[in-house]
């Protein structure tokens, strides 16, 4: 009976050895679990927090004093007015491809919006091209006037934008303001 009483108690510290080290195991394979959702979330919220800058943008080239062309870019879109002096008026709504965003978006961290001044005026010439833009980023608003004087920066981020029309009706390069 000794022996048998002796064995019945190695057997249940065995059976509670065992199931000892199940739970172990288990509570083991259950924290790697964790951590590894854990970073993952982690991760996907670190990436859902590097937002794209929210945008609407227009730039309005002036002929002779009137609105020809109006260039709207938000973060979805591209609109385009075409005002021919009250013939033939046009507008042109199109969705923007995801390299079109992504290059906006670059643009539009590269445009040192704070630096760059309100008015750009060629006062040697009385009328010619006067390219207007009308910057809405993150609900900060400027708003840049040019009157046949070339500006680098903003000539950088149409060189974007034209890329993306058909033709350059904005007319805002040095080739158009060699004044």
């Amino acid at each position: 009976m000794f022996l048998q009483n002796q064995s019945a108690k190695t057997t249940g510290y065995i059976k509670f050895n065992i199931m000892q080290n199940f739970s172990s195991a288990y509570s083991y394979v259950l924290i790697i679990i964790i951590i590894i959702t854990s970073v993952f979330f982690l991760s996907c919220n670190a990436q859902s927090n590097k937002k794209d800058t929210t945008y609407k943008i227009e730039i309005r080239n002036m002929v002779y004093g009137r609105l020809h062309y109006s260039t709207m870019i938000t973060n979805n879109s591209l609109i385009v007015f075409n005002d021919d002096f009250g013939r033939d008026s046009s507008k042109t709504v199109r969705i923007l491809t995801v390299n079109e965003k992504q290059n906006m978006q670059k643009a539009i961290k590269e445009l040192p919006l704070e630096t760059l001044e309100n008015l750009y005026i060629n006062p040697a010439v009385s009328d010619g091209i006067q390219v207007d833009f009308f910057f809405e980023i993150n609900g900060k608003t400027k708003i840049i006037r040019t009157s046949n004087k070339y500006q680098k920066d903003p000539g950088k981020f149409v060189k974007t934008i034209v890329k993306m029309l058909p033709s350059d009706h904005i007319g805002y390069n040095e080739k158009s303001l060699r004044h």
